[in-house]
This record gives structure tokens, C-alpha cells and sequence, in this order.
């Protein structure tokens, strides 16, 4: 009678156990998905922010002769006509000495001219983590309905236009994973650093 129970005792302990790892396998499984659905959905709202951001200075400045005026108003934390060209989408802080713009993922919001030139504006998102970069810097633009994109920087480093700017040299758009990614194990592509990375778009 006494081994019988032994028996009994160590095949619960057994059982046990199993239960113990099915549920953490599906602990995981659950919390990889919850965590992938995440951000997914955090994707697709910081494309969307930049997508309405770009549209939206475009339409500002439909009747200006270029946008300096437009960049200036959206930086002016004091200039109300400036905040509403932003989406309500973005957090904005006007704490400090300008008007700070954060995207989706965190991480400031630049708004300037690339290189001084006033005829375009530029829009770049800082502190992106290597995927985030990855998936940004691969945007489909093709069919964005106002703002013509006229180049993308990656990390201040890699520049790419669209065939019709660059001519027969430099990178051109659509940007392909492998640039952004890396081809093998060794080359990080141009989303090269684990956080920190940028990107610039510049619209004309």
C-alpha cells in the first residue's frame, strides 16, 4: 500500500511539471505575440505620423513661394497657427525655448531645410532602434496623395532619390532591405547601430 502511493505521488510531480512548462511555453508564446502586435501597431501609427506630418506642411504651403515661412511657424512654439499644421497624433512640449514634436516611437521630431534650401523641407525622426529604422527607412511612398518625397537620409551616412533626382548614380528609391538591414551576419546595413539611429525624409 505504501509503494502504491509513492508511485502515485511521483507521477503527480511528473504531471506537474508538464503542466508547469505547457504554460509557460504558451506564457511566452502569448507575450511574444501581445509584444509583436505591439509593435505593429506602433509601426503603423509613426507612418502614418509622418505621412499626415509631410502632407500636411505641403498643404500649408500651397500659396507660399516656399516653405521658410511654413518651418518657421511650426517651430515657433508661440505661433498657434504653427501647432495646428502639426497632427494631433504627435505629442508636442512647448516647455522650452521652441516647440519640441515627438513621434510614435518616442523620439524627437525635427522639421528644418536640408541644407538651407528653403524650396524644400526636411523631417527626421531621431532615436529609432535598428528595427524601427529598418521599417521606416522601407515607407511606402508610392502612394502618398500630396507631399512629393524627393530623397531619404539613413544615419546622416546613406542618402537615396528617386531615379528621376540622382540620375544613373548614387542610391535610388524604392530603399531595398538588404541596404537598410545588411546582406550578411557582418554588414548592419545602414540602420547599423542597435538604438540611437535617424532618418531624414525631404520633400519638395
Amino acid at each position: 500500500m505504501r509503494q502504491y502511493k509513492n508511485e502515485q505521488s511521483g507521477r503527480s510531480m511528473i504531471e506537474m511539471m508538464g503542466y508547469i512548462a505547457v504554460v509557460m511555453s504558451i506564457t511566452v508564446s502569448v507575450g511574444y505575440l501581445v509584444s509583436k502586435a505591439y509593435g505593429d501597431y506602433k509601426f503603423s501609427k509613426a507612418s502614418l505620423q509622418l505621412s499626415d506630418l509631410a502632407n500636411s506642411i505641403t498643404k500649408a504651403g500651397a500659396i507660399e513661394p516656399n516653405y521658410a515661412e511654413i518651418v518657421s511657424m511650426v517651430n515657433d512654439k508661440d505661433n498657434a497657427e504653427g501647432k495646428k499644421i502639426i497632427p494631433e497624433t504627435f505629442r508636442v512640449n512647448e516647455n522650452g525655448q521652441s516647440r519640441q514634436i515627438y513621434h510614435a516611437f518616442g523620439g524627437s521630431v525635427t522639421i528644418g531645410h536640408p541644407d538651407g534650401d528653403t524650396t524644400k523641407f526636411s523631417i527626421k525622426f531621431d532615436n529609432l532602434n535598428r528595427n524601427q529604422c529598418i521599417e521606416m527607412a522601407m515607407k511606402d511612398w508610392l502612394q502618398n496623395k500630396y507631399a512629393d518625397l524627393y530623397s531619404i537620409t539613413v544615419n546622416t551616412a546613406q542618402q537615396w532619390n528617386w531615379p528621376v533626382y540622382s540620375g544613373s548614380s548614387g542610391n535610388t528609391l524604392p530603399i531595398k532591405r538588404s541596404a537598410v538591414a545588411g546582406k550578411t551576419a557582418d554588414d548592419t546595413g545602414a540602420c547599423s547601430e542597435a538604438t540611437g539611429n535617424n532618418i531624414m525624409w525631404v520633400f519638395n
